[in-house]
């Protein structure tokens, strides 16, 4: 038995009332592995709607199969979009990628990498992108002169997904008139009045350069006297506690530190991690030091004559005792720096420490900056951020944790693949 939403709508702003769901009740007749040669191969037509699709995939079977007719289209995947801004960047990373397949088509000849480009030249080849939140089902409509298939499942036009690493569910019906109008239908509903066309470019624009009106979906208002509509769920705020966009937004916050704690840890060649007794309690030491009350908080008064820590006024009178004690511990640090290393030790030494001096001082900047402002001085004198760069075994990390270490009771640091734009505000969250 298979359940899929009805989309089968007549009026396209109808689609923000439940339709309800509709139940395909099927009988089976037998399994077997599969095979994708007898899967997808030997049929003229093809038509796929994917919610997370490869284009890898797509263009191994456009490069396989000679299918007269071959269209697909691209579901949503990630996070449901949440505004226009999410359905838009979403199309210009879908016209990015598949533009770049078109392109890095391997293992082919020129000739046969010019038939499949021209096969999209001359549309017998045609993408398109949903403009709406509704394409999660996953459909497969193949045809040939004596057979009309189709595939249902779980697992989306991905290689992972057809690759037998990880459970999936697939059924087909063949010559099956009842599961063909269904299922047709649906597909047809996505495509004519949920989804946009996706152009091919001589040349791949990536997305953050995509003219916003090259969008796929802003891009149909050329010539159109109605103008495109976007259907963009309002917050509900009834919202499931494990819907999709809660779960996900919860996750971007708290995977960074969870990242953190695996950060020593790597999978084998096959994937696969093995966590020990060991390994967890070394994670969990990690994550607690990391996570004692969030960190101690610390204000300054703005005339700079109080400190709050956590809640605590502390006092600005030293001990001349600690502080000769920091002094020759630092000098200690500093002075191993002629026992391991190489080079102009005293321009690492000396490097360092100013280094150190705008680390200790850096939480002030900001107040720093803004004092310049007011006073119309050049307030990139005093830098918000730091790149300390050098030769391999100069001691850059070894100082890094050190005074992150000193600052902050642990060093915390993330690694370069995690540090990107997409987990910046996850980031932000969890490291305060």
């Amino acid at each position: 038995m298979e359940t899929q939403q009805n989309l089968a709508l007549d009026d396209p702003h109808a689609r923000t009332q439940s339709e309800g769901l509709e139940v395909v009740y099927a009988s089976a007749s037998g399994s077997e592995r599969f095979h994708r040669d007898s899967l997808f191969g030997g049929f003229t037509s093809m038509r796929a709607l994917t919610y997370t699709p490869s284009i890898p995939m797509i263009m191994g079977l456009l490069r396989d199969y000679d299918y007269e007719d071959f269209e697909c289209i691209f579901g949503h995947s990630g996070i449901l979009p949440r505004d226009a801004a999410d359905l838009l960047g979403f199309q210009a990373v879908v016209d990015e990628k598949l533009n770049k397949g078109f392109v890095g088509i391997s293992g082919l000849s020129e000739e046969r990498k010019k038939f499949i480009y021209d096969r999209a030249v001359d549309e017998s080849a045609r993408f398109f992108v949903v403009k709406d939140t509704i394409a999660h089902a996953k459909i497969y409509l193949l045809e040939r002169d004596e057979l009309h298939r189709v595939v249902v499942g779980s697992a989306n036009l991905s290689e992972t997904a057809f690759s037998g690493r990880q459970a999936e569910t697939l059924i087909a019906f063949d010559n099956d008139d009842v599961a063909w109008d269904h299922y047709r239908r649906q597909y047809d509903a996505v495509r004519d009045v949920a989804s946009s066309r996706v152009p091919l470019r001589e040349k791949p624009i990536p997305a953050e350069l995509l003219p916003i009106e090259e969008t796929p979906a802003l891009k149909e208002t050329e010539g159109s006297s109605n103008g495109v509509s976007l259907f963009v769920p309002s917050e509900n705020e009834n919202e499931p506690e494990f819907s999709v966009p809660r779960v996900l937004s919860q996750v971007e916050r708290i995977k960074p530190v969870r990242r953190q704690a695996l950060a020593d840890i790597r999978s084998d060649k096959k994937g696969i991690i093995n966590f020990t007794t060991n390994v967890v309690k070394q994670m969990t030491r990690i994550l607690t030091s990391t996570h004692d009350d969030e960190g101690p908080k610390t204000f300054l008064s703005i005339n700079g004559r109080t400190v709050n820590l956590s809640g605590k006024e502390i006092s600005l009178e030293v001990d001349p005792s600690e502080v000769r004690s920091d002094v020759g511990a630092w000098l200690e640090f500093f002075g191993n720096y002629g026992n391991g290393f190489v080079g102009d030790i005293a321009r690492l030494q000396r490097d360092y420490f100013t280094f150190m001096c705008w680390f200790y001082f850096s939480p002030l900047m900001c107040d720093l900056r803004n004092a310049a402002l007011r006073e119309n001085r050049f307030s990139f004198d005093q830098p918000m951020f730091a790149v300390l760069y050098g030769q391999s075994n100069c001691g850059k990390s070894s100082l890094i944790e050190t005074l992150m270490a000193s600052m902050f009771s642990y060093p915390r640091i993330v690694e370069t693949q995690y540090f990107t734009r997409s987990n910046l505000r996850g980031l932000q969250e969890s490291y305060k």
